[in-house]
């Protein structure tokens, strides 16, 4: 069961998501008007400014996901490293290894 902490950490990232994504894409489209009434190309550096704010804010919420879940992995017991049963040895107990390439009568 997740605790408060948990919720909290997750919706922490859906809310920077929205104002990052609001923040970039108005500096896009700021930046991009700028652009166009200078140089006399209507559209095109809005249109870039605001595709630009769109994937710096998919950037940004790639790395706060990478940095929740390398915190989140140090926080479980063992340091975050998972210990793998060994299957094969569950179904070949000593000295029945299938692969020895000796058969016993």
């Amino acid at each position: 069961m997740r605790g408060a902490g948990d919720y909290g950490r997750y919706g922490s990232i859906g809310i920077s998501l929205v104002l990052t994504t609001a923040v970039y894409i108005y500096l896009g489209y700021r930046a991009g008007t700028w652009l166009d009434e200078r140089s006399q190309t209507a559209p095109v550096f809005m249109v870039l400014g605001i595709v630009l704010g769109m994937v710096l804010s998919m950037l940004s919420l790639v790395k706060e996901v990478m940095a929740l879940q390398r915190s989140g992995a140090e926080s479980r017991p063992g340091g975050g490293h998972t210990r793998v049963r060994d299957r094969e040895k569950e179904n070949f107990p000593e000295g029945d290894d299938p692969s020895s390439g000796t058969d016993s009568p």
